[in-house]
């Protein structure tokens, strides 16, 4: 796989997961966004989130982290997730995204993540660390405590 084909891969992910936020999910089953999200994972794919949130750990295999994923969001409280750019060498990308996100009032406010993708030779996803800007920030505010 060289630097091009991770460098699309990436783009076609936040393809297929940013209008699923801007859509509030209404045109796309939860099922459906799933399955086609496999598409994109290695069997024994690796996600790692921020020990210190409320969605934190290490979640391993492809079942086991689609499954995980709605959950992610819904503690997050995504509503919109945009990519900035994306940055390549070998098999390693990060894709800088702009994440908008909710609290139970409603309110949003937004935080850049860096996310760290690693690809195999077939192109699958084997591992991902989303580095969040201000994780402390983000906690205060789905808190109620700030903005």
């Amino acid at each position: 796989m060289n630097t091009d084909e991770v460098r699309a891969n990436l783009r076609a992910i936040y393809e297929h997961s940013g209008p699923l936020y801007e859509a509030g999910a209404s045109h796309l089953s939860l099922g459906d966004y799933q399955a086609r999200t496999l598409e994109f994972l290695a069997d024994d794919v690796i996600l790692r989130n921020p020990e210190s949130t409320p969605w934190g750990g290490t979640v391993a295999g492809k079942a086991s982290v689609v499954a995980a994923m709605p959950g992610v969001q819904a503690a997050i409280g995504t509503r919109k997730v945009a990519l900035r750019a994306v940055l390549v060498d070998g098999q390693h990308g990060l894709a800088f995204v702009d994440l908008t996100y909710a609290d139970d009032r409603g309110e949003t406010a937004q935080t850049t993540v860096a996310e760290y993708f690693r690809f195999d030779s077939e192109g699958k996803v084997v591992e991902v660390i989303p580095h969040f800007f201000d994780t402390a920030a983000m906690l205060a505010f789905k808190n109620g405590e700030s903005k």
